[in-house]
């Protein structure tokens, strides 16, 4: 690899050379012979081809679980949330039955894989939120999930961002399905479409946080199944704090980077 001189920047392969930027510095090497053919084909890359496939797998269960969750992530959600949720669901696929690169992806059998993930690593819940309270819980249809959210200190169990004014506790569940990998659509699929990504969000009240909470507070969030969820289902359930700062025109604006989620049940 070389670097660029002429005051000409150059990008784009001539001949045998590729020129391009990176990180600010102009470069050139030779073009390699590595093509995306040469990889789809060439039995010198089968485990590249079984990785890659498992790898997109993983990341299609992310993207569902973000998507499930909505504007929640997009508001308390890290900056790796993402990589990290295609890790987990990465080992998961490496524990599955099946071909490599068609394993499928059982999630009631990897439940604890899912235990005490945060979404926001800087802000870990048990971190901002150190009152004793209970694991949200679940009907026998795995289709109401409650949470009782205790009185609690607010000087010394609640860790207030700076320019709070208000906070807010949530609660949401989604459904999440195993997946299988098809071979008439070279993809993985949800066992129970229907089912996968069904999600219920339930808001507490917006709280001033300059006044202590005497009163415990119930969160539920109901998906309305009318029996239970086969066995290739799971129902996930995330708890969360939200942190407002209230404007002189009486707007709440939700504090970037200091929101706080975790997974608090997978059954």
């Amino acid at each position: 690899m070389g670097t660029q001189k002429s005051f000409i920047k150059l990008e784009g392969t001539f001949d045998d050379l590729t020129f391009y930027e990176r990180k600010g510095k102009q470069l050139v090497r030779k073009k390699g012979s590595l093509n995306k053919q040469r990889i789809e084909n060439d039995p010198k890359f089968q485990r590249t081809r079984e990785n890659m496939n498992e790898f997109t797998g993983a990341a299609l269960m992310s993207m569902t679980l973000r998507k499930s969750l909505g504007s929640l992530i997009k508001r308390m959600g890290g900056t790796t949330t993402s990589a990290r949720l295609t890790g987990l669901f990465r080992r998961m696929s490496s524990k599955g039955p099946g071909k490599r690169g068609r394993r499928s992806f059982i999630m009631g059998a990897n439940k604890p894989l899912f235990h005490g993930f945060e979404f926001n690593k800087e802000r870990a819940f048990d971190s901002v939120f150190s009152a004793l309270y209970d694991a949200p819980s679940i009907d026998a249809n795995r289709s109401v999930v409650t949470w009782t959210v205790p009185a609690f200190e607010m000087e010394t169990e609640l860790k207030l961002p700076e320019g709070t004014t208000h906070y807010q506790f949530v609660l949401a569940t989604t459904l999440l399905s195993d997946h299988v990998y098809d071979d008439a659509f070279q993809a993985y699929v949800p066992v129970e479409p229907e089912l996968n990504g069904s999600r219920q969000v339930t808001l507490g009240e917006l709280l001033p946080a300059d006044v202590t909470t005497t009163e415990e507070a119930i969160l539920t969030t109901d998906l309305g199944l009318t029996e239970a969820l086969p066995d290739t289902v799971v129902s996930l359930s995330v708890i969360g704090v939200l942190f407002f700062q209230e404007t002189a025109d009486g707007e709440y604006y939700p504090l970037q980077g200091a929101q706080s989620l975790a997974i608090a049940t997978i059954a």
